[in-house]
């Protein structure tokens, strides 16, 4: 429920973030995405391949890789 309906979860994708950090004012050193969890994408494979495929649909624009990672690596220089 926290994941799916919580007002707290901003909803942004990955081309978003990578798009804030682009234009901030800070050098981006690293920045890249991974399934920070991968024994639970094992276990939640079934339900992973038709949230990826509902979100295709919604976003046909977006490439495939979009909705791979769960979590965001970067590094940012001031």
């Amino acid at each position: 429920d926290f994941v799916y309906n919580s007002s707290d979860q901003n909803r942004y994708l990955f081309s978003d973030y990578e798009h804030f950090f682009e234009k901030s004012k800070f050098k981006v050193n690293t920045f890249k995405g991974t399934a920070a969890f991968p024994n639970l994408e094992r276990t939640l494979h079934d339900d992973r391949t038709r949230i990826q495929e509902k979100l295709r649909q919604r976003f046909p624009q977006l490439p495939i890789t979009t909705f791979d990672a769960n979590c965001i690596i970067v590094c940012l220089e001031k």
